[in-house]
């Protein structure tokens, strides 16, 4: 197999445990959410009845709730495209340039651990309310975001500009 190959199976394995990994990271999220706010006690009227009355407390699971909140809402505006700016960038073809696919791979590979890394460790600094750490984990993860889209918007214009000449 050509180094191409190789580097585009390796995409293909990153963006599956990526989504997988941010994908129960954000089910995880919505369930402690729902958690929150059956101990806080803001469930729904017709939830009274199933559920327990002495989980419900007051006072700080309100604030956790919020926090919760902010965290699936974060989730939900980020995470989502930048699964698919992630996807469009590993699908970009080469051909049979492999520098030009080698190079693809590495920087598609370096931005792939930087929405990763920053998306999960933004959430657990997001709940524990640790800042600048919350601030710094989502710049890396939008650096990984924004990578990826640059390397689709280089390969648009070159594909756009080798057509016109």
């Amino acid at each position: 197999m050509s180094g191409a190959v190789e580097a585009y199976k390796g995409a293909g394995y990153m963006m599956y445990w990526t989504t997988w990994i941010l994908g129960t990271k954000m089910v995880t999220t919505n369930l402690m959410l729902g958690y929150y706010r059956a101990k806080a006690g803001q469930r729904l009227d017709e939830d009274e009845d199933v559920m327990p009355y002495s989980m419900v407390t007051k006072g700080d699971a309100t604030r956790t709730v919020e926090r919760f909140k902010g965290i699936v809402q974060n989730d939900l505006e980020n995470i989502p495209i930048g699964l698919v700016i992630m996807g469009n960038a590993a699908g970009i073809p080469f051909g049979y340039d492999l520098d030009a696919a080698n190079m693809h791979a590495g920087f598609w590979w370096f931005g792939a651990v930087c929405f990763l890394v920053g998306r999960f460790f933004h959430s657990i600094f997001f709940a524990q309310e640790m800042q600048p750490f919350r601030t710094i984990s989502f710049a890396v993860g939008f650096f990984g975001t924004f990578l990826h889209l640059i390397m689709s918007f280089i390969y648009i214009t070159s594909v756009s500009f080798r057509e016109r000449n």
